[in-house]
């Protein structure tokens, strides 16, 4: 197969991240080198913006990493041809704008980690483990982010586990009051598999869990069905932006409920990064 590359802008010290990552961003549509060719904008975009900082990486150099020319794109859920030699033309029009391009180890890219395990197992093989999640993404809207009430939300949460009894959701809210609120909506709605913040009970299948940004580096994100941040307020946070291991865990459980307006950058790279959207109106 044909190998081309994804780049990605990596620097140290941190420059503002949006605005040095958006300016190569737009440098690859400006010269028409991604545009027309098959090559999805809103993936480029995401991939663009979502690799923290590492300290050998300085400012001005970009890594980049082949992948083989068929690629699961998440935000779409879908395979996407990409054409032959996009890798090269993509160095040669950073070079030229001065960035240092390198190699980049797919080992070291755990944001890409399920796609590049979709690329090297067959279907069968994933099937036992993704089967659950796609099914309950498969019966949840699919548009852009909206504004949502945490008594909304919970009505959701409530919806997705009764649809489907098995998949653990691990809830993180933006703050103590959220987590609270949210927790009082889920327990009007009957829920009984409910722990809250402050629980220290064992968690089993079918438990929905409500957690805030400090239980964000625990290992549980990992070990639940999915994960379902409540409160764009997260996103925000440094310590989601800056750790690639909780960047992972959102790209790949892939919930969000919003309960504040977001900016255009934040909806574009949160879209980028969890690739499905819950829209409730408030």
């Amino acid at each position: 197969m044909t190998s081309v590359t994804f780049y990605h802008l990596a620097y140290r010290p941190s420059p503002p991240r949006g605005d040095e990552s958006r300016r190569v961003a737009s440098l690859v549509y400006r010269k028409h080198i991604v545009r027309g060719t098959g090559f999805p904008q809103s993936l480029c975009a995401s991939l663009l913006t979502a690799e923290k900082a590492e300290t050998s990486i300085h400012r001005g150099q970009v890594k980049m990493k082949p992948v083989t020319e068929t690629y699961y794109e998440r935000t779409k859920g879908g395979e996407v041809t990409l054409p032959a030699g996009l890798g090269d033309r993509l160095v040669e029009a950073l070079e030229r704008e001065g960035y240092t391009v390198q190699q980049f180890n797919k080992t070291e890219w755990p944001v890409l980690r399920s796609a590049w395990r979709l690329l090297q197992n067959s279907k069968a093989e994933l099937e036992s483990e993704e089967v659950a999640r796609r099914s309950l993404f498969a019966t949840l809207p699919r548009t852009q982010f909206k504004v949502a009430n945490t008594d909304q939300a919970a009505s959701l949460l409530v919806s997705a586990t009764s649809t489907h009894p098995t998949v653990t959701i691990h809830v993180i809210a933006n703050n103590p009051r959220t987590a609270s609120d949210l927790v009082k909506g889920l327990k009007r709605r009957g829920t009984t598999k409910l722990h809250g913040p402050d629980s220290t009970e064992n968690w089993r299948k079918g438990d929905i869990i409500v957690n805030t940004p400090p239980y964000l580096q625990s290992e549980v994100t990992r070990n639940s069905g999915m994960v379902a941040f409540v409160g764009a307020e997260v996103f925000r946070s440094e310590q989601v932006l800056s750790n690639l291991d909780l960047l992972n865990d959102v790209m790949r459980c892939g919930i969000l409920i919003g309960e504040k307006s977001i900016s255009a950058r934040e909806q574009l790279t949160i879209e980028g990064l969890v690739g499905r959207m819950i829209p409730i109106e408030p």
